[in-house]
């Protein structure tokens, strides 16, 4: 049933992305090509359309962005906030368990989410390595990012962490969905407040172990500070990797309660009145 369940959200979702994935991508071809003209119409090599073009590449960048990424999310908050809307009768008198209808919309606004997110990158890719009189050089030399060598704990790490991050927001939303749907006449408040309240306590939290480590560095003395100091100052990269997947690790435990919590709310205490 999860996989009946999936078709039909991703066939949903995919009438509105498509289309937005699509239309994004032919822009960009038509500013690779405008960025080529130049070439075959050597008349074309004057400050004013140099000029235009770059212009052209700001706001081709920043419809990407918005087109892509920011659709995406939209599109897939609004449907997780419809599952207790109109379609929740139908919805929960299917043969599917609760926590199927949870999961399909979850892997469904994940896998696009990132999809989205792998594809803005792609297309900013394409466009920033071709922009007009754009060169990045560090030391004399070209960048160059690449997950090898000592850097490697450290892509990894934030990669980890910030697919632990996408799960952790959307995880956060399905619980404040649920939440908001126990006042059914008041439902829109309720999520919002709901959301606002948990990303309040999520930055108490933050500083709370914020805090934690700093007065667990004042009790174990400056000796423990300087050899962790010492130490980060050889194993950089090792150190924001371990961080990094720390709080993937803190984020998984937070998203699996707070997943806990949605599922009861939803099989025991829905309430569609």
């Amino acid at each position: 049933m999860l996989r009946k369940l999936m078709k039909y959200d991703l066939w949903a979702m995919g009438r509105v992305l498509l289309p937005v994935w699509a239309g994004a991508v032919l822009l960009t071809l038509v500013m690779l090509g405008l960025q080529f003209l130049p070439t075959w119409f050597p008349a074309l090599l004057t400050g004013s359309y140099r000029m235009t073009l770059s212009l052209l590449y700001s706001l081709t960048i920043l419809a990407v962005v918005l087109a892509v990424t920011i659709v995406c999310v939209v599109v897939n908050l609004l449907r997780t906030y419809g599952m207790l809307g109109q379609s929740a009768y139908l919805m929960f008198s299917l043969p599917a368990t609760t926590g199927q209808l949870m999961l399909s919309r979850f892997l469904c606004a994940v896998g696009s989410t990132a999809v989205s997110m792998g594809l803005t990158v792609g297309l900013l890719a394409a466009l920033t390595a071709t922009a007009p009189a754009v060169q990045l050089h560090a030391n004399g030399s070209d960048i160059l990012i690449l997950p090898v060598g000592e850097t490697a704990p450290a892509f990894w790490g934030l990669f980890v962490l910030l697919c632990a991050g996408l799960c952790f927001a959307y995880t956060v939303v399905l619980a404040c969905v649920a939440i908001g749907g126990q006042w059914p006449q008041q439902r829109l408040g309720a999520t919002v407040v709901c959301y606002l309240g948990l990303s309040y306590g999520q930055g108490i939290l933050s500083f709370a172990l914020i805090f934690g480590l700093f007065l667990a560095a004042e009790v174990g003395g400056r000796d423990l500070v300087t050899q962790f100091s010492a130490w980060m100052s050889r194993h950089l990269y090792t150190g924001i990797g371990l961080f990094a997947c720390g709080l993937a690790l803190l984020f998984a435990l937070l998203g699996g309660i707070l997943w806990v919590v949605a599922h009861r709310l939803l099989s025991r205490r829905l309430n569609l009145a």
